[in-house]
């Protein structure tokens, strides 16, 4: 019985330190040269307070970093608050892993966020090497249909006609 209940009592003080629901959303990684960064959206809907800690990409731990006005510098810590968080190449904070010499494969690499008091997030989050094929929208496709269309247009109507 007592083992029960320094067990529930343990169990317990876990749930509790876990900080509650935390979301990684739009996640990719984009790999540029010997770089790779974090391009994700961190939804937090708890009021306490968590910190990101670490991030792990294939053995490889990132940097986490903060803007500062000479560049980026960089953080032990990120601290998440309710809301949401922005990660990329270009956000106030981003993760940064250098991967000079490791090989990403696949369509989706996985990636592990330590969230403290102890919490462990992984998820397969798809690679954007750049080189991909980029389809245009149809949209843009359309667009660029409508210019042609007109400039040829314009260029009927400036035409001198001959007798």
């Amino acid at each position: 019985m007592r083992a029960l209940l320094l067990t529930l009592l343990l169990l317990g003080t876990l749930a509790q330190a876990h900080g509650g629901h935390l979301e990684l959303e739009n996640a990719r990684i984009l790999v540029r040269d010997t770089e790779a960064f974090l391009e994700a959206r961190l939804v937090y809907g708890e009021e306490e307070p968590l910190a990101l800690t670490a991030v792990v990409l294939q053995g490889v731990e990132g940097v986490l970093e903060e803007r500062q006005t000479q560049g980026y510098a960089p953080l032990s810590r990120i601290e998440i608050q309710p809301g949401t968080l922005e990660f990329g190449p270009e956000t106030p904070v981003r993760v940064r892993f250098e991967i000079a010499g490791l090989e990403l494969k696949g369509p989706t690499v996985p990636v592990t966020l330590l969230i403290t008091p102890g919490g462990l997030v992984t998820q397969a989050v798809p690679l954007d090497t750049g080189t991909a094929s980029v389809r245009p929208s149809l949209g843009v496709l359309l667009a660029v249909l409508l210019a042609l269309w007109v400039l040829l247009g314009r260029y009927r109507r400036a035409k001198p006609q001959r007798p």
